[in-house]
């Protein structure tokens, strides 16, 4: 057994948690013996989540039909020739 470097009694160790540091002293006398920081806590990260999608939950787009263009293209077309004949003739 160890005995306490200040009253030379056999050491009974006690411990001091003085919030961020842990403390060892003699339980007679209190003697400090040992201090050291306290270990903080490992922090966790959350862990990504899978979302799993099945084949009846897959979203579709709607392909967006062409006639609107075609029809708007021929649209200016004509316009863009009625007045090339009204400024022109």
């Amino acid at each position: 057994m160890q005995n306490c470097p200040w009253c030379g009694r056999t050491l009974d160790v006690k411990y001091l948690d003085l919030g961020h540091r842990i403390r060892h002293v003699c339980g007679r006398c209190g003697f400090k013996i040992k201090e050291y920081d306290k270990p903080e806590p490992k922090k966790v990260e959350p862990k990504p989540e899978i979302i799993e999608i099945r084949d009846h939950e897959v979203p579709t787009a709607k392909q967006t039909p062409a006639w609107p263009f075609i029809l708007g293209g021929i649209v200016l077309i004509l316009i863009i020739i009625v007045l090339i004949k009204i400024f022109l003739v």
